[in-house]
Formats: C-alpha cells, sequence, structure tokens
C-alpha cells in the first residue's frame, strides 16, 4: 500500500474514505476487481511544490477486465502530499472518471 498520511481523505469512485482501514480496504477491492490492469498518467503538474508539502494534478487512464469483461476509464486526479515525520505521506486524494466504456486498445 502507498504511503499514506493517518489522517488522509480518499476520495474514489465509491465515495469518500477518511479512515486508513477504509482507504486500505476501497484499494484492496479495487484491485482485486481489475484484472490485469494498465494505469497511466499524463498532463502531471505539480501546482505546489515547497519543502514540507506538494500538489499536483493530472489525467489518468487506465484499462483492465472486470467480471470477464474488457473496460477502460479516463479521468482526472489530485494528490495533495505532506512531509511527516521525515516521509512523504498522501493526505488527500481525489479521483474523477470522465468516461468508463468497453475497453478500446491504446
Amino acid at each position: 500500500m502507498p504511503p499514506i498520511a493517518e489522517d488522509a481523505v480518499y476520495w474514489l469512485s465509491g465515495g469518500s474514505r477518511q479512515d486508513l482501514g477504509e482507504i486500505a480496504g476501497a484499494i484492496k477491492r479495487t484491485c482485486e476487481a481489475i484484472q490485469e490492469e494498465k494505469y497511466e498518467i499524463g498532463d502531471l503538474e505539480w501546482v505546489v511544490l515547497p519543502a514540507d508539502h506538494a500538489m499536483c494534478r493530472y489525467h489518468s487512464f487506465w484499462t483492465g477486465v472486470v467480471d470477464g469483461q474488457p473496460r477502460s476509464v479516463e479521468g482526472r486526479g489530485t494528490n495533495v502530499i505532506l512531509k511527516c515525520d521525515g516521509a512523504r505521506r498522501t493526505q488527500r486524494r481525489a479521483l474523477e472518471f470522465l468516461t468508463s466504456k468497453p475497453a478500446i486498445p491504446r
């Protein structure tokens, strides 16, 4: 699991998650549901980048197999990363899916 701050908030397709256990469970369920996943991030833009925190936004694209059917999703995301006790941890993550359809080869 990625390094996540103890007070993190994740906004995912299934709603908001504010507890490390909920976040870990949502990530695990997603990984189990999508077989043969390929995930890409593009148009990465670091909006804020001082020494103790950072914020980025990006476009995302994934393909995979869900319930035996090929799927693809395009979206955009925003992450806020804080430096806590010398380590960087995700504080906020928001993903918005713009399209979801049967997979089209890229």
